[in-house]
């Protein structure tokens, strides 16, 4: 990114309402998507660590409170969209649930059942 680029960007934050909503997504990959990268690559500096994760093919990850940008984890969760699916699932029986997770076949069709009402009703 350039300069400019990087103000465009800066601006679309700034304007965000700070709740995340598909709005505010869609604004934020729309100004980021020109930018996306074909490759990425991470320079580390050698020590006993680096070299440990490549000899032991290991990869380390920081966690979430040690990132230098607070929206590395910025993630978006549609309600709306959730309790569309979960109705959908409501009026469905268990023999279409069957079929998509044969593992559930284990089990008798009551308990299920149960197990599926006390799960929507949450």
């Amino acid at each position: 990114m350039n300069d400019k680029e990087r103000k465009i960007f800066w601006k679309t934050l700034n304007e965000l309402d700070g709740i995340a909503t598909n709005r505010d997504y869609n604004k934020l990959i729309s100004t980021l998507s020109p930018y996306y990268p074909d490759e990425l690559c991470k320079f580390r500096t050698v020590n006993e660590y680096s070299i440990s994760a490549l000899q032991e093919n290991k990869l380390y990850f920081s966690p979430a409170n040690r990132y230098d940008d607070p929206f590395d984890c910025f993630i978006s969760i549609d309600w709306n969209k959730i309790e569309k699916e979960i109705n959908g699932i409501k009026n469905l029986p268990v023999e279409c649930l069957l079929q998509v997770f044969p593992l559930l076949k284990s089990f008798s069709k009551e308990y299920l059942q149960h197990s599926l009402n006390i799960i929507l009703e949450h």
